[in-house]
């Protein structure tokens, strides 16, 4: 039997609070419920959507651009962090599914990051 069934996704087109983690988790949360009042079941966000893509490294020199990275640093996403959790919990109250991508923070390190966040809190998926 052949079930038809009809979602609707939101994908964002918005830039985030540049480098600035805590704006940008909140303005998430606020496209999330946005998305999720007109019906959307999953919510698409860009690479580096947390903290913004790094365009200074395409500016000037590399020297020059290292003004930019421990800010850039501080402000990448940890996973199961309390800004994690809090969009973690926006999935799980919104009924939505999100697609997150992120620079992560790990032990002093970033790495490019995408999360699949199931609404029901059971899925994490990290690419």
């Amino acid at each position: 039997m052949l079930i038809n069934t009809t979602y609707r996704v939101a994908a964002v087109q918005a830039a985030p609070v540049f480098l600035d983690l805590e704006a940008t988790v909140a303005k998430t949360i606020s496209l999330i419920e946005s998305a999720a009042s007109q019906g959307a079941s999953l919510i698409a966000f860009p690479e580096t959507w947390i903290p913004g893509y790094p365009w200074f490294i395409w500016l000037d020199s590399p020297l020059w651009c290292t003004q930019f990275i421990k800010q850039y640093h501080n402000n990448s996403l940890v996973l199961n962090s309390l800004q994690y959790q809090r969009i973690d919990q926006a999935a799980a109250d919104h009924n939505i599914m999100i697609v997150l991508g992120f620079s992560e923070k790990d032990n002093g390190s970033l790495y490019i990051s995408q999360s699949i966040i199931d609404q029901l809190l059971l899925v994490k998926l990290v690419l």
